[in-house]
C-alpha cells in the first residue's frame, strides 16, 4: 500500500508479516517490534531489512529455495547472498 510510505524518512522501511508491521530505523537500528522494544535487541526486522538491501549477505548456509522471492522486491538493492568460495553474489530469485 502506497500510503504506507508517505510517512517514513529516509532509511526508515516498513516491515509487514503475518502478525503485524513494523518500522524499521536503519540509521537508529531500531525496529518498533515488541522484541526490540522491550529486550534491545537487534530483531529480525532489522536483520531482514539488512539482508534486502544487500548491507549484510545471506548467510551461504541458507537454503536458496526458502528465501522468499520477494525479498528486495521494492528496493533499488539488491539482496546478496555469500557463496562456497567466501564470495558474496547478487541473490536471483
Amino acid at each position: 500500500d502506497d500510503s504506507l510510505d508517505k510517512n517514513l524518512r529516509d532509511e526508515e522501511f516498513r516491515v509487514v508479516t503475518p502478525t503485524g508491521t513494523y518500522t524499521v530505523d536503519m540509521v537508529a537500528e531500531t525496529c518498533d517490534c515488541p522484541d526490540c522494544l522491550h529486550r534491545g535487541a537487534r530483531c529480525k526486522h532489522l536483520r531482514l531489512t539488512s539482508y534486502a538491501r544487500g548491507m549484510v549477505p545471506i548467510p551461504g548456509w541458507v537454503n536458496r529455495e526458502a528465501i522468499d522471492p520477494q525479498l528486495g522486491q521494492h528496493l533499488s538493492a539488491s539482496p546478496r547472498i555469500a557463496t562456497a568460495d567466501g564470495r558474496t553474489e547478487v541473490f536471483d530469485r
